[in-house]
């Protein structure tokens, strides 16, 4: 007598915290310059195999589905508000005091209002290749206008460097491989977009929702501007 075989249901599979380790680069058919070496890496892969060469913009490679999603919304004409993915808490508030005769310190606030505990202070030094002084609680971050790709802003944490592209994109500069990303809404009118953070950047979330804010002036000034 044949027995009837059983089938065996496997267990529901439960999205784990834990990152995927290979975490997507910046464009591979662009360079990586790197301020300490002076010199300009191309990342391989597959991405210019996929896409080949052309005038048109290439797509940004996806994201991993483990990301910290932070909304982003405009206050009060300047400031910014920082919120967290389920948008009911208010993380960061960032104060930017009416542009007179000089560019005065942006003040970072870690809540909601100007209320809340005092963090960071940004402030932008210069024009042309603008320098940015990010002054924490226990530590400073200077980020550098790159004077050969003016799109590309560096800074060093613990020794480690990264590269804002523009406000886009910030990846690591010695392996490429991306840590937040920017996405601007397109039609919002206080919702300036969202900020995804990856990989490291997890590790230093301070320091890349700042750096971010930062880029995000920088950037809206220059399209302001034309």
């Amino acid at each position: 007598m044949s027995s009837t075989p059983v089938k065996v249901i496997a267990p529901l599979a439960f999205k784990s915290s834990k990152l995927p380790l290979d975490f997507p680069t910046r464009l591979g058919n662009r360079g990586v310059t790197s301020k300490k070496s002076h010199v300009t890496r191309h990342n391989q892969g597959f991405l210019p195999m996929l896409f080949p060469r052309s005038r048109s913009k290439i797509p940004f490679p996806p994201l991993p589905q483990h990301t910290m999603d932070l909304n982003i919304y405009r206050e009060n004409t300047q400031d910014r508000l920082v919120k967290d993915e389920l948008k009911h808490r208010a993380l960061y508030f960032i104060r930017s005091p009416p542009k007179i005769f000089s560019t005065p310190a942006k003040q970072v606030y870690r809540g909601d209002s100007e209320s809340s505990p005092r963090m960071a202070k940004i402030r932008k030094n210069g024009h042309l290749f603008p320098q940015f002084c990010i002054k924490l609680e226990d530590q400073q971050v200077i980020l550098d206008t790159n004077k050969r790709d003016s799109k590309s802003t560096t800074f060093d944490v613990d020794g480690k460097e990264f590269v804002w592209e523009t406000d886009q994109d910030l990846y690591d500069a010695e392996t490429g491989k991306i840590v937040a990303r920017f996405v601007r809404t397109g039609f919002g009118v206080k919702k300036m977009g969202v900020l995804s953070i990856i990989g490291d950047g997890l590790e230093m979330i301070d320091i890349v929702v700042i750096t971010a804010i930062a880029m995000q002036y920088h950037w809206e000034e220059i399209r302001r501007k034309g």
